[in-house]
């Protein structure tokens, strides 16, 4: 099997050179990348470190002059580096999703895992994000209390909360954090760009997708890799708080559709956002209120 690693990057070459170079350290065979500049100095950077990276492994994918072309978002960013990946990975190969401001903690931290990929209809391997600061927003709902517990009430209410602790074992959901196989990529599972704004739950969205082809999907702890939680650049910067819950709202509805969720699984989700909405105050409550509003409406 050989590894590779996708990477969507939005205007923070410098913070992509960090990863590039955790990663060429970990032993992948080849990185995929889709760069959009947001500036002419941020695309000749991106081009000076592809080609330093590119001296030590092997770098496919282009930059791309978003100050000119505009900007496309992340679930199109990532589709781009799916359809890439189509053209150097061969059966049996592995593409892990990362986000540029990941590092990989060692060779150990990617290859052992992804093993279990192909067997048993594995098609997607998940695996653990250690923050490695304290995240100042939207941190994962992690219960590692009871092995099993944050899977059954997943199940139970259509909102995804994570045991990132306890496995390897099947799941429905995962982190973002994830590995597939090339089947996975030629039975035509992509991100949906209706998660606007933040994206948020297109994450989700792709692992239900991979879900409804037959595939089986395996959190694996040992798949891990550390978040740096850079606050500039980024597909998801340059939200606020408020603008942040109000996409939390639209978007969880909008995957609620996708999932053919029972009204019982919709509330739930959206309690449990207005409950974390209430640790930030009045303006991010009322953009939830909005963001429900909009999507009923239709807007």
């Amino acid at each position: 099997m050989r590894v590779y690693v996708g990477i969507a990057s939005y205007a923070r070459p410098r913070v992509l050179a960090g990863c590039l170079s955790s990663l060429a350290r970990c032993g992948v065979d080849g990185v995929v990348v889709e760069a959009d500049a947001a500036s002419r100095e941020g695309e000749e950077e991106y081009r000076a470190v592809l080609e330093e990276a590119g001296a030590s492994m092997t770098i496919v994918g282009a930059v791309r002059p978003a100050y000119r072309l505009g900007r496309r978002g992340s679930a199109a960013a990532r589709n781009m580096v799916l359809e890439e990946a189509l053209g150097v990975m061969g059966d049996g190969d592995a593409l892990v999703l990362y986000d540029d401001d990941y590092i990989c903690p060692g060779r150990g931290a990617l290859h052992p895992p992804l093993a279990r990929l192909g067997r048993d209809g594995v098609g997607l391997v998940g695996g653990r994000v250690v923050n490695a600061r304290r995240r100042r927003r939207d941190p994962d709902f992690s219960l590692n209390i009871l092995p099993g517990l944050a899977d059954a009430l997943t199940r139970l209410t259509g909102f995804v909360f994570l045991d990132t602790r306890h496995g390897p074992r099947y799941v429905e959901r995962t982190t973002p954090l994830m590995a597939v196989s090339r089947s996975v990529i030629e039975d035509g599972v992509r991100y949906d760009p209706g998660y606007a704004g933040t994206g948020y739950r297109e994450e989700s969205d792709f692992q239900m997708q991979v879900l409804g082809k037959g595939y089986r999907i395996v959190y694996d702890p040992s798949l891990t890799a550390i978040h740096l939680c850079v606050d500039e650049g980024g597909n998801r910067a340059g939200w606020g708080t408020a603008e942040r819950f109000y996409w939390k709202a639209r978007n969880h509805l909008y995957y609620s559709d996708r999932l053919g969720a029972g009204f019982a699984k919709r509330v739930a989700g959206l309690a449990v956002i207005t409950a974390y909405a209430l640790l930030h105050g009045p303006s991010a409550l009322a953009a939830v209120a909005r963001g429900v509003r909009d999507y009923a409406g239709g807007a």
